[in-house]
């Protein structure tokens, strides 16, 4: 059969930046791709996603990729931006450094998440605002998706091939996903509008109303992650840093990581906030007191910061998009190798799909 004659090939679950880029590359080579997500996708404000709440930074090679997305489907979002670096050993002396050894750019997410519905709509692909039950159920060859909560009535799907893009939400979908990929709660504040300068006076905050991005010089986030697999009880860390969301403006960041496979229920926003805050003004005191409101999702990632992006072992038909470090850097060039392989795959049913994942 021609991709043209195989109504339902795949179904993407998960509408953020991983399912999304992905639904894009599978319709680009003209198979038939259903995205499944259960936020709604093309809303005035469209944030909700793990990778709404994200700096959302590109730093040098990546960002030719995503030129290369915009050169084929338009304005995404993406952005040229100059970096600030701060120092992590002593936040109380942190010294202004502009990243000048790369490029940079940011993606303006209020932007890319209202046109990527557009874009996709425009390739035909099918977005359906709906849960998929869990666990997933193969039967015959094919998955059976069940579905809830979807405004047309309709209640299951069936389907070839399965992407599980969900983020935090894959290990539900399919339990049988390796050890190393783990769950976190990430937290941010979020400013609708920009703050009065005269009342928050910080240099900071003048770099990114000046169109910068402020990040630590070194993360510590990754080194929480790498020690996830170790640990005994739940422990957070703060990387402080600023950037554009729209028309305002996205500070933080706190993880909270803990031991084992299960993600488990939200931390107390009020003590995840007050953790926050209390960071922050070591970092910048009138940071610490910006009228934002706190935001927190649940985020995965790898023990070994190497992404499940391929065929899903001992689950034919089903494939893993999930544990990206640095999403916005990582998730383009992913999603097309990704979707190269499940094309080859159909193309040649008899050929290996490639080293499995989880």
């Amino acid at each position: 059969m021609t991709h043209q004659d195989r109504p339902g090939d795949v179904a993407v679950i998960g509408g953020g930046l991983a399912g999304g880029l992905v639904a894009l590359e599978l319709a680009e080579r003209g198979l038939a791709v259903v995205l499944i997500s259960a936020a709604s996708l093309g809303a005035p404000n469209p944030l909700g996603s793990a990778t709404s709440w994200s700096y959302a930074g590109v730093l040098g090679p990546d960002l030719g990729a995503w030129g290369q997305l915009q050169e084929r489907h338009g304005d995404l979002g993406v952005r040229r931006r100059r970096l600030y670096r701060h120092g992590q050993a002593r936040l109380e002396s942190s010294r202004l450094l502009p990243w000048a050894r790369q490029a940079f750019g940011q993606v303006d997410l209020i932007r890319f998440y209202q046109a990527l519905p557009l874009v996709l709509n425009r390739l035909g692909v099918r977005q359906l605002q709906a849960q998929v039950a869990h666990p997933l159920r193969s039967l015959g060859g094919l998955w059976q998706l069940e579905l809830l909560g979807q405004a047309d009535g309709s209640s299951s799907l069936q389907v070839g091939q399965v992407v599980l893009a969900a983020g935090a939400g894959c290990r539900a979908l399919w339990p049988g996903l390796g050890e190393s990929l783990r769950s976190s709660w990430a937290g941010i504040l979020h400013l609708e509008a920009w703050p009065d300068p005269k009342r928050y006076p910080s240099r900071w905050l003048r770099r990114a109303r000046g169109g910068g991005v402020v990040l630590p010089q070194a993360m510590v986030r990754p080194a929480l992650e790498q020690r996830a697999g170790a640990l005994v009880q739940e422990e957070w860390v703060v990387d402080p840093g600023l950037a554009c969301l729209g028309d305002g403006l996205l500070v933080g960041q706190i993880s909270l990581v803990r031991p084992g496979l299960e993600l488990g229920a939200p931390p107390d926003p009020a003590l995840m906030e007050s953790r926050l805050r209390q960071a922050l003004a070591h970092f910048d005191p009138g940071l610490a007191e910006l009228p934002a409101r706190y935001c927190q999702v649940p985020v995965s990632f790898c023990l070994d910061g190497k992404a499940l992006a391929g065929p899903v072992a001992g689950a034919p038909g089903l494939w893993a998009l999930a544990g990206f470090r640095g999403a916005f850097g990582e998730v383009p060039r992913a999603a097309q190798a990704l979707a190269h392989q499940i094309d080859s795959s159909l193309a040649s049913p008899c050929q290996p799909p490639g080293a499995p994942v989880g």
